[in-house]
Parts: structure tokens; C-alpha cells; sequence
């Protein structure tokens, strides 16, 4: 070995001898730092490392190049150090205990401090070898760690904050929101019935899983040009924040989010809501678009951040307000965690909603008369005509508790209420999103046409092309038709499932077979709902209006409504729902 700097050496051996060491008896923990010999940008820094860890770990500097190539050949894939990293190896490794650390890089430069830190962290949480405690200059007062436990996840509280853990051995626990990733409900990271593995505090119950929480970069979870899941953090008219990962937040301008310059990004999407985005690079930078979305192809699975649960992004599973009863979960937690010394507060950002003002100013009241009832029951000992002024004020109290019952259950409601009135603003925004996606393909393949009429009957042969067989085609041509005002606007409005069938019964009518097949249900269309009422007529041209079925047995069936001219001749009118009867 080279220069010892404080507990850190330069190891000059052979990688398959710095295996054999890593293996060896030691009184000490090992850290293994490597470092590229083209660039310090990264390194983590091992006097630091070393000077934290003196007297419990030895820390080794190994120069990435042949010596970590050997070493990779004689240790098992997770044992390997390379590059800029660091692995730690506990002391009684040797004996067959226990397992090396995760293995830990910076990639950037701003976090070469935190990941030294986690490091150091990953030793300390290693048992104490008992020489390391004797030979210790100054002997460390390390508190116990608690124990490694695994237990089953039973269910979820306040909100997706707390997850309850069932222990075999009759203990339950739970699992913070706030330990893991903060603003992420746990019912996001974890599912019921997973089974977790962490340290369990012996006095709290709190199961901590920091170190299964894994985030990966922006360019591990997706590829350039895929569509992925988004959560909708903050939307104004002009823009809109999209969290693409947790911490990874991304701006998206109002032109990337709709085609139409009178549209406001607030009216298109909401917080909370989950949205699909295509993820770009330009000029190095992520870039998110909600207009190049294609509804045919599937978004990317969103990463699973804790092992063995759910992707943290579910297309439909949006971000609503808490119920009533996860609030009040909320506060049960938030009092439990006040009475224990070493919990933490839950975070400012998901305080409770404030009551409205009528409620808080009962609860004032209510507050204010139990103070004085307080007061009087004292003086009645001396002063017995205080009975009749408590008297009254218990009659109060009483009026008062049951205003603040109603107010309480006005309260949920207008919470639940505004719970179904979110969901509903998501699902229709949700909705308008795909129908602007389809009504801009429709635009984008009408470039190809001089007019949307020229793409209309181009789109109609096609489907007469498909619809009659060849050997029916010289006998069942398609008629000449003419398009009335109200038509392609109709048409190209719905969905492409609706136009495909309006499609196929024009075809029909065209090729003069409508009659005589089953569904098409052709008739004239009258000006009241009788049988016995007129039928429609064009004052201009004495054209009647008939009506045929586009499809039967959905809701809102289609309809067409086209026009006979006198002396032959078809006009098409418009596509219409069932329950339209008018022209």
C-alpha cells in the first residue's frame, strides 16, 4: 500500500489482492473508493470520508483502471467497485455475516457531499466490531440500531400519509409518507398485501424504508420521444408545472398543451390531474408537449420507486381532495406524532383545510362559554346564585354544540361535493384533450386535400372500395351525391369509430341497397313525432328529408339525415344522435 492519509489508503496491489482483503479478517469495516484517472469531477471525497469514519472503517482509494477490472473479475456483480464510486464492506464479512453496501456514485457534482454523507451513513449502519471499540481513540457512543424487521402493508390513512405494517409477531407498525418521498401518497409507492423489510423502531413503531426508495434519472426511466405519464403540479393560463418524476418538474407553455391560441392552460388541465406528454430533448433540455399524442399508442410505464410496488403514475388515478375521513385520520396521526418526542410534524404543505368562517366562529363560542362554565362551577362553592347564569349557559353550550354539528355535516358535504365536482372537471378535461387530439389528426391528414369535400369523398370510396366485393363493384356504383352545408362539419366532429360506421351506411345508401339491409330502418323524416304528421319538406326545391340508421343498440345512435331531390339526385345533410329530429 501507498501514502496513509489519516484512515485512507492508495491501494497499488492487484485488484484479485484487494478481493482477498475485502474478504479477510478485519477489525474494521472496509470503504472502497474508486476514482477515474481522466476527470476529479466526480470523485468522492475519501479524507472526508475517512476523517467521519475514523477508528470504525478503513477507507481504500483505488485508481479505476486494471486494478478495478481485476477486481471485478474476483468479486461476485454486487461487490464490484468501478468508475467514481464507493461500496462499503462490514467487518464481518469474513465470517459469512452480512452483505457489502449499495453501490454509490455521484452524478453530479453538486452531490459528490450528500452521497459522501450517505456513505458514511451505510457504515454506520453497520454493527460495531468490538475491536474497533477498543482500539478507538475516542470510543463512540453509537445508539442501538433498531432492528431489521418485514412485515405485510394491511392498508393506508389520511390520505395515502400513513401505511400500516402487520407483523408477524403480533406488533403493528407504520411506514410516513414524509420518511420516504415527501408529497407522494404511500398508497402511490407501496401496494396491500406487499411485504417490506425495514428498521422498526422499537418504541414509535415507525418502519423506515429510506434506503428502498430509488429515483431514478430522467434518461433510466424513459427514452427520448416516448409518451409518459405526468402529474399536473400547478396549472395558469399561461403554462402549466408537470412532475414527470418526483422532484423532476418540468414547465409546459400553453402552446404546447393546445393548438388553439384562445385556449388557457388552467381550462385544459387541473392539479393533481394525470396527463399523458410527449417527452422531448431540446437543445439538452427535457421538453414535455401535450399535443404530439397519439391516442393509439400506449404510454410508457411509470418507474416503481419502492421495490414490489405500484408505478408511482396511473393513467386515471388522479390527485382529488381528501375525504373527510382522511382528514380526520390526518389529525389523529398528527397528535399521535406530537406525544411521541423523536416523531416528526407532518409537513406544511399538507395541513389540514381551515374550517370556514361560521364553523370556526361556533367552535370560538363554544370555546369561550366552556371557559366560563369552568369558571362558575369554582365560584359556585362560594356563591350560590352563579346556578341560575350556569343554567343558562349549559342551554348554550347545548344550542351551540348542535349548530356545530350541522355546520360540521355542511362541511362534508360541500368536501364531498367538491371531491365528485374534481373528478368530474378531470375526466371531462381528460375527454376535450382526446377529442382535440383526434379533431387535429383529422386537420393534419386534410393537408393532403385541396378541401375537407375533396377528403370527404375520397374517404367515402375508400370505403365502398372496402364495403363491395369485386364482383358486385360493376353493378353497385356508387351514386353522385351532393354535400350539403351542415355535413362534413357534423361528419368530422365525431369520433373516428362513428365516422368509420357513418361510412359503411353511405355506402349503402349510395349503391342503392340501403332498404334491404337489416338496421338501416330508412324513413321519412317528419315534423312532429306522429305517423300521421307531415313529412319534412325543402320550401326551395320541394326535396323531402329522410333518415337512416347509422348503428342500433348504443347510446345516442347515430343517425344520417339526407335530402331526395325531385327528378333523382341525393343530397347529404348531417350526422346527427339519435334524439335530434330536426333539420
Amino acid at each position: 500500500m501507498g501514502d496513509r492519509i489519516m484512515a485512507v489508503e492508495t491501494w497499488e496491489r492487484s485488484g484479485a489482492e484487494l478481493a482477498e482483503h475485502i474478504r479477510a479478517r478485519r477489525d474494521k469495516h472496509l470503504v472502497v473508493i474508486s476514482q477515474r484517472t481522466d476527470s476529479d469531477l466526480l470523485h468522492l471525497d475519501a479524507e472526508y470520508v475517512g476523517a467521519e469514519l475514523e477508528g470504525l472503517a478503513d477507507v481504500v482509494v483505488v485508481k479505476q483502471g486494471p486494478i478495478t477490472y481485476g477486481l471485478s473479475e474476483s468479486v461476485p456483480e454486487d461487490w464490484r467497485v468501478y468508475g467514481d464510486s464507493a461500496r462499503a464492506y462490514p467487518a464481518e464479512l469474513s465470517a459469512g455475516i452480512g452483505r457489502p453496501s449499495i453501490f454509490v456514485k455521484a452524478f453530479r457534482t453538486a452531490e459528490r457531499r450528500s452521497k459522501a454523507d450517505e456513505l458514511i451513513d451505510l457504515v454506520n449502519g453497520f454493527p460495531v466490531p468490538p475491536a474497533a471499540l477498543r482500539h478507538c481513540s475516542v470510543q463512540r457512543q453509537t445508539p442501538a440500531q433498531p432492528a431489521i424487521r418485514t412485515g405485510t402493508i394491511t392498508g393506508f390513512l389520511g390520505g395515502g400519509e400513513r401505511a400500516i405494517v402487520s407483523f408477524p409477531f403480533g406488533v403493528t407498525g407504520a411506514i410516513r409518507q414524509e420518511d420516504l418521498v415527501p408529497n407522494v401518497r404511500l398508497d402511490w409507492l407501496l401496494a396491500a398485501g406487499q411485504e417490506v423489510s425495514g428498521r422498526l423502531d422499537p418504541e414509535s413503531k415507525v418502519l423506515h424504508l429510506e434506503a428502498a426508495v430509488h429515483i431514478p434519472r430522467l434518461g433510466q426511466a424513459y427514452q427520448w420521444n416516448s409518451l409518459v405519464l405526468c402529474l399536473v403540479e400547478e396549472a395558469t393560463p399561461e403554462a402549466a408545472k408537470l412532475a414527470v418524476l418526483p422532484g423532476q418538474t418540468i414547465t409546459v407553455p400553453l402552446a404546447d398543451i393546445s393548438s388553439n391560441p384562445l385556449d388557457q392552460a388552467d381550462d385544459l388541465v387541473t392539479p393533481g390531474q394525470i396527463v399523458v406528454a410527449r417527452l422531448r430533448q431540446q437543445c439538452g433540455r427535457p421538453k414535455l408537449s401535450l399535443i404530439d399524442v397519439d391516442d393509439d399508442e400506449d404510454p410508457v410505464r411509470a418507474p416503481v420507486l419502492i421495490a414490489g410496488g405500484t408505478p408511482w403514475l396511473e393513467l386515471g388515478r388522479d390527485l382529488l381532495p381528501p375525504t373527510t375521513a382522511e382528514l380526520d385520520q390526518r389529525a389523529e396521526a398528527a397528535k399521535a406524532s406530537a406525544a411521541e418526542e423523536a416523531a416528526q410534524p407532518l409537513p406544511a404543505g399538507d395541513a389540514q383545510p381551515v374550517a370556514g368562517p361560521a364553523l370556526k366562529q361556533v367552535q370560538l363560542q363554544l370555546a369561550t362559554l366552556q371557559a366560563q362554565m369552568r369558571r362558575l362551577r369554582d365560584d359556585a362553592e362560594k356563591h350560590g346564585s352563579a346556578v341560575l347564569e350556569m343554567a343558562g349557559l349549559l342551554a348554550q353550550v347545548d344550542q351551540l354544540e348542535r349548530e356545530l354539528d350541522k355546520q360540521s355535516e355542511e362541511l362534508d358535504k360541500l368536501r364531498t361535493e367538491t371531491r365528485q365536482k374534481t373528478a368530474e372537471l378531470m375526466a371531462s378535461r381528460s375527454r376535450a384533450q382526446k377529442a382535440e387530439r383526434k379533431l387535429r389528426r383529422v386537420q393534419d391528414r386534410s393537408g393532403h386535400f385541396a378541401s375537407q369535400e375533396e377528403q370527404f369523398r375520397h374517404e367515402l370510396y375508400l370505403a365502398w372500395v372496402e364495403r363491395v366485393s369485386a364482383a358486385e363493384k360493376s353493378a353497385l356504383w356508387l351514386q353522385d351525391f351532393a354535400v350539403g352545408p351542415k355535413l362534413l362539419t357534423s361528419f368530422y366532429v365525431h369520433s373516428e369509430e362513428h365516422r368509420r360506421k357513418a361510412l359503411k351506411a353511405l355506402v349503402d345508401l349510395l349503391v342503392g341497397r340501403a332498404a334491404k339491409v337489416q338496421g338501416r330502418q330508412l324513413h321519412q323524416l317528419r315534423i312532429g313525432e306522429g305517423g300521421e304528421d307531415a313529412p319534412i319538406v325543402r320550401a326551395e326545391d320541394g326535396a323531402r328529408c329522410w333518415r337512416m340508421s347509422v348503428e342500433s343498440n348504443a347510446p345516442a345512435a347515430r343517425r344520417i339525415h339526407f335530402w331526395c331531390i325531385p327528378g333523382g339526385g341525393i343530397e347529404l345533410h348531417e350526422l346527427v344522435p339519435h334524439e335530434v329530429t330536426t333539420v
